[in-house]
């Protein structure tokens, strides 16, 4: 079976929504089992 994945998408202009979305995935790929 695959491992459960979470895709983070994010539209950013000016890089603030971008870092946040990063920050986001690197939270999710500390849960194990679980890849962002």
């Amino acid at each position: 079976m695959a491992e459960p994945y979470i895709l983070v998408l994010y539209y950013s202009r000016h890089g603030a929504t971008a870092a946040m979305a990063s920050q986001v995935a690197r939270g999710v790929e500390t849960i194990a089992g679980i890849g962002a």
